[in-house]
């Protein structure tokens, strides 16, 4: 691997065993985060749907698995990152001025509007 490279290896969750190769170690992050392939999303009539691929204009929710980056152990190569937890992504609740909702997320845990709508 080249200098300045790293390999990452996932460990627990659904991604366990997953392997990312040839990531800079510049600016290594203390957690990564994956987006759930489906999401739910909510017609116009109010029908939940599972829906899967990029999210459309009417996405409600989705899920994120977390992982942390554990410290090396002496003379191992390659980098650690250990699932933490699965966590819920909802839709900020706030209405636009073009009468839509938002399209960001909530901030988690704290309110059911994203960073701009809950100021």
């Amino acid at each position: 691997m080249p200098r300045g490279y790293t390999s990452i290896t996932l460990q627990g969750g659904n991604r366990d065993g997953g392997f990312i190769d040839d990531v800079p170690l510049r600016n290594l992050p203390l957690a990564i985060s994956f987006k759930s392939e489906c999401y739910f999303a909510k017609s116009s009539n109010g029908d939940m749907s599972l829906m899967k691929g990029p999210l459309n204009s009417l996405w409600h929710s989705y899920t994120i698995d977390i992982y942390s980056k554990v410290v090396n152990k002496k003379d191992e190569s390659g980098t650690i990152f250990e699932f933490i937890e699965t966590r819920d992504v909802e839709r900020c609740s706030a209405i636009t001025k073009k009468k839509t909702q938002c399209l960001k997320p909530a901030v988690h845990n704290k309110t059911s509007y994203c960073e701009s709508h809950s100021q």
